[in-house]
């Protein structure tokens, strides 16, 4: 199992050796920046920090596509569904976030963002759907089902579902089980070992009841619990699915 950047040190090492010109450093810097911002004070069901989440995602993307606007997507890749990007308002529409990505970080890695976030992803079936049209998928789609399968691998890294509700925890787990396929087919072998082996890891972990969060959704310290973030969640992908129709 490869190790992976937590810490902002350690991403920025690793993309400091990645050998990128000076506008692909600024970009990534300023993804950064953004992603520190939008998960202020959050935290993830296991306990873990948001924004550890989004650097380790980071760079497992950074081992398979390591591109900067790949890296700087997995680094803003929940920006849509955690509704913080700094837009101001009560009305749910996507236009205005999307205008504030472009300029910040530029078209190409708004639309991976935008296609990650809009992505079917909720069930065992959807990820075999997936594979089985991967023949026909464009670079644009095979880069955010990438991002998508290096989001799956965090989640399940340090026996993460563990700590978490078991509905939560169960949820995550049938969409994993397809998972390692789905790297197979993307040309990912040693991705989908490494899904295999956080998997395996997660199923061993079974950590004493005192020291389960037993949470379902992201949260603050303040607040403890934002269950609202998976309504906004839900809201912002009917949003998407009207603007198809």
């Amino acid at each position: 199992m490869n190790q992976y950047a937590l810490t902002y040190p350690q991403l920025m090492g690793e993309i400091a050796r990645c050998g990128f010109e000076s506008r692909e450093l600024t970009l990534l810097r300023r993804a950064y920046d953004m992603a520190e911002k939008m998960t202020d004070g959050l935290y993830r069901p296991s306990g873990a920090s948001f924004l550890s989440h989004l650097i380790r995602t980071a760079s497992i993307t950074g081992r398979f596509a390591p591109t900067a606007p790949m890296m700087a997507a997995a680094l803003l890749h929940a920006s849509y569904s955690l509704g913080r990007l700094g837009w101001i308002g009560t009305r749910i529409t996507r236009r205005a976030p999307r205008r504030l990505l472009r300029r910040a970080v530029g078209s190409e890695v708004e639309r991976l963002v935008f296609g990650y976030d809009a992505l079917v992803w909720d069930s065992p079936q959807a990820i075999r759907d997936h594979l089985q049209k991967l023949d026909g998928g464009s670079t644009l789609e095979r880069s955010i089902l990438l991002l998508r399968l290096a989001n799956q691998l965090e989640d399940h890294l340090d026996g993460a579902l563990a700590f978490m509700a078991a509905g939560a925890a169960h949820r995550q787990l049938l969409c994993a089980e397809a998972c390692p396929d789905l790297a197979l087919g993307l040309g990912h072998d040693e991705l989908a070992e490494e899904l295999e082996a956080a998997l395996a890891g997660g199923r061993r972990c079974k950590p004493p009841a005192a020291l389960k969060l037993d949470r379902e959704f992201a949260y603050g310290v303040r607040t403890k619990n934002l269950p609202e973030l998976a309504g906004l969640r839900r809201s912002l992908r009917a949003a998407v699915r009207r603007r198809r129709r």
